[in-house]
């Protein structure tokens, strides 16, 4: 065998180990960006999944900001001639019944409570 005939026989075997690990490269490649992308995509899920989170504290710090602030103010204004009973509207509807008048004043006050945490 030749001298050129070796070159090119080497040059032939460096080429196609070249060519061999080009491919591993590329390949390489492709699985890690494939990898890179899902990444990106859980990322992404976990900030939509934060951001709504955050909505809902603020949510929640705005219901104990107007609960706090109706503490703070009389559920009643006792003026006029208002000035007896319990101011609750129990005289007006006739309920003598002390039962009946705290199953009323639950009821109201549950009403109340959520006028005062959800209308704020």
């Amino acid at each position: 065998m030749s001298e050129i005939e070796k070159d090119r026989d080497s040059y032939k075997g460096l080429a196609a180990k070249y060519l061999k690990e080009r491919d591993y490269f590329e390949e390489l490649h492709r699985t890690a960006r494939i990898e890179a992308d899902g990444y990106w995509g859980c990322l992404q899920n976990k900030q939509e999944e934060i951001e709504g989170l955050i909505k809902q504290r603020d949510g929640l710090v705005e219901a104990c900001e107007g609960a706090l602030k109706a503490m703070n103010e009389p559920a009643v204004q006792a003026t006029g001639d208002w000035q007896t009973g319990m101011f609750c509207g129990l005289e007006d509807r006739n309920i003598t019944d002390r039962y009946d008048a705290c199953m009323y004043g639950h009821e109201q006050a549950l009403e109340k409570v959520q006028e005062w945490v959800l209308c704020g």
